[in-house]
């Protein structure tokens, strides 16, 4: 996704302000949980969006919802947020907050999807060349697309490594499509 100026100047805001109170895994955690329940839940996500709500409304809605689950720097954060009026930018905050710890843990999230559920060893494998090829610690997470037909896609950052059937496929239709049969050649 995306990010904003907003969320990326908000993200990186906590993220400092965690790591000057030293508190960055538990605002970490924190911002887990936010992250998957802004994911997950479309009521939430309209609740934040939503013109018609009232702040005050908005700030006990938020506050019932997290106080029990997070600690009192995250929901200060998320209730300033929302007296700023910037709480429809919740989602990409948090987003950008994963990101930015990510960053700074040197931790590299890969994506692989496959035809079929991946083997232990060739997750080992993907991991192992991964980790040769950024020198970050590499956190793999697997989806099964059978469309692909066989191979694997891998995607990290903004880059991508398609090793798919589907993928040679297609790049043979391209090719055969540039042949011209109707020259004739002497």
């Amino acid at each position: 996704m995306k990010s904003t100026q907003v969320s990326v100047r908000y993200a990186r805001s906590l993220f400092e302000f965690a790591v000057e109170q030293q508190s960055l895994e538990a605002v970490y955690k924190d911002v887990l949980l936010l992250n998957n329940v802004c994911r997950e839940s479309k009521d939430f996500r309209l609740l934040l969006k939503s013109p018609i709500i009232q702040t005050q409304k908005k700030e006990k809605i938020i506050t019932g919802l997290f106080s029990k689950d997070i600690s009192e720097l995250t929901l200060s954060f998320m209730i300033l947020l929302v007296r700023r009026r910037r709480e429809p930018f919740i989602p990409e905050i948090a987003a950008e907050f994963v990101e930015q710890y990510q960053d700074h843990m040197n931790i590299l999230p890969v994506t692989v999807k496959s035809a079929t559920p991946l083997t232990e060893e060739s997750r080992k494998r993907i991991v192992e060349i991964m980790t040769n090829y950024s020198r970050a610690t590499v956190d793999i997470s697997g989806t099964v697309d059978p469309e692909l037909i066989g191979g694997f896609v891998l995607y990290w950052k903004d880059k991508q490594y398609d090793a798919s059937i589907s993928h040679q496929i297609e790049r043979l239709k391209r090719s055969i499509a540039k042949v011209n049969l109707y020259i004739k050649e002497f």
